[in-house]
């Protein structure tokens, strides 16, 4: 089976759960933080809709681009989580470091139009930013859901944001 989803080319979600659960099992024997970042595509749906799933899935692909680039370390790791969503863990990294990648990743995104194969189309993304170091009741669940909830905190607030779990948004 492979670990690499087939359409962004990024990690697919099994191989970010083993990391995951790895990286968190390290960072609590090394008290070192784990970031975890949620983004979902805003307004996805409508692309879809209006302009069929090719345009959508040109979207993804380079949103997926983009998001890559935007990350710091080989160390870290982007995966897509499911239909327009993407997950991103940052090993050893803490909620201020956390949080300038997840804005240099928003803005890689709403900076520039996206290239479709019917031109370009303006889209953003929303982040849920999440920063502990692990402790003994943390799970890699806990961290996607902590992260998860920032982001719905985001698309509450307007979109196009990144959310810093337990923080005012910015």
């Amino acid at each position: 089976m492979s670990d690499t989803d087939q359409l962004t080319s990024l990690s697919n979600r099994r191989s970010l759960d083993r990391f995951l659960t790895h990286t968190i099992a390290r960072a609590r024997i090394d008290r070192k933080p784990v970031a975890v970042l949620m983004i979902d595509v805003d307004h996805f749906k409508p692309v879809n809709d209006t302009h069929g799933h090719q345009v959508g899935d040109d979207s993804l692909r380079e949103i997926a681009g983009r998001i890559q680039a935007s990350s710091r370390w080989p160390a870290d790791m982007v995966a897509r989580y499911g239909g327009e969503e993407f997950c991103v863990v940052l090993p050893n990294t803490d909620r201020q470091s956390a949080m300038a990648v997840a804005q240099r990743m928003r803005e890689s995104v709403a900076s520039e139009p996206v290239t479709t194969r019917i031109g370009l189309l303006k889209l953003t993304v929303s982040l849920g930013v999440y920063a502990a170091v692990p402790t003994e009741n943390d799970s890699p669940d806990s961290f996607l859901e902590q992260a998860d909830m920032a982001l719905y905190q985001s698309k509450q607030e307007g979109r196009n944001r990144v959310t810093l779990q337990g923080a005012v948004s910015s």
